[in-house]
């Protein structure tokens, strides 16, 4: 019996341009405009000649691996940085520019934590809070060291990279394109170092899922009363925000800062109970709720 034959290059290319389209995402308009594209290099060219540089930004965050994702949002901050023009960058940038250099250099939890909180010093308006924020959701836990790892829903790390390299290139606007153009390209370089796009999308691909399984397990309804106490010590706190529009700066607020209220149960008390319970301690001392929409996956089965 012969071999089974493997997926030709041109399906691969194919499978590529879908996913991605998918995953970045690539607005609607801009899928009209790139409707013949046969591989990712075409894809690009189509969206950038059409004037949807952003797209493009997306796209290539969505391509690449998390670490090469996260130096490549970094490298565009701190470009971003540079040409703000002012004699010195503001101590909150420098200090998220240095603390997602140190964990591209160094990936483990510590430095992981630690840009997070450099991230939110540093506003998640700016380019380098958002390359900062980056590493927290792409891996680990959500949750407090000391508490059951919840691990992040699919995808946000993404979304992080992507808003960095829009708002760099957004920090000369009359320029946006040529900006936007020079960081596709240096995206580019880093997809060839990765081993060209079949491979950069390869490991993007099985992250994306990785995650997508860890944090469907993770809130299963065998944890949901765990994920329900944990999604509310995460976004509810006193004048607090919780997840919103990422791209619009709205802040995951962070684990340690939440309400205290929110009272640990056992298992045998159901998610939604546990929710409302903790909603109703933090009412009682007349602080504001509020939860993020991200949340709301945690509180399922549960009730």
């Amino acid at each position: 019996m012969s071999a089974p034959m493997a997926p030709s290059e041109s399906s691969a290319d194919q499978a590529n341009v879908a996913w991605l389209v998918e995953r970045a995402p690539v607005s609607k308009e801009a899928q009209q405009a790139t409707a013949g594209a046969t591989d990712v290099d075409a894809l690009l060219k189509l969206l950038v000649d059409a004037g949807h540089s952003a797209d493009a930004l997306r796209v290539v965050a969505a391509a690449l691996p998390p670490r090469e994702g996260i130096w490549w949002a970094w490298a565009s901050a701190k470009h971003a940085a540079q040409l703000a023009g002012e004699p010195g960058a503001a101590p909150a940038v420098t200090e998220a520019l240095a603390a997602t250099e140190q964990w591209i250099t160094a990936p483990d939890d510590r430095t992981r934590r630690a840009a997070w909180a450099a991230s939110e010093r540093a506003g998640m308006d700016s380019p380098a809070g958002c390359a900062a924020a980056a590493p927290f959701l792409a891996s680990g836990s959500l949750a407090p060291p000391e508490i059951a790892p919840i691990p992040p829903p699919p995808g946000l790390h993404t979304m992080m990279i992507a808003t960095a390299a829009l708002l760099a290139a957004a920090v000369d606007p009359a320029h946006f394109d040529a900006l936007a153009g020079a960081y596709i390209a240096q995206g580019l370089e880093v997809v060839r170092q990765v081993g060209g796009w079949n491979r950069s999308v390869e490991l993007a691909r099985h992250h994306y899922e990785t995650q997508r399984e860890q944090h469907a397990k993770a809130t299963a309804p065998s944890a949901a009363a765990r994920s329900a106490a944990v999604a509310i010590i995460m976004v509810c706190r006193p004048g607090g925000g919780g997840i919103g529009a990422i791209s619009g700066g709205a802040k995951l607020p962070e684990a340690r800062n939440g309400a205290a209220a929110a009272q640990p149960a056992g298992e045998s008390m159901p998610a939604r109970s546990l929710a409302a319970h903790a909603a109703r301690r933090v009412r009682s001392s007349g602080a504001a709720i509020h939860c993020s929409v991200a949340a709301s996956a945690s509180v399922t089965a549960g009730a």
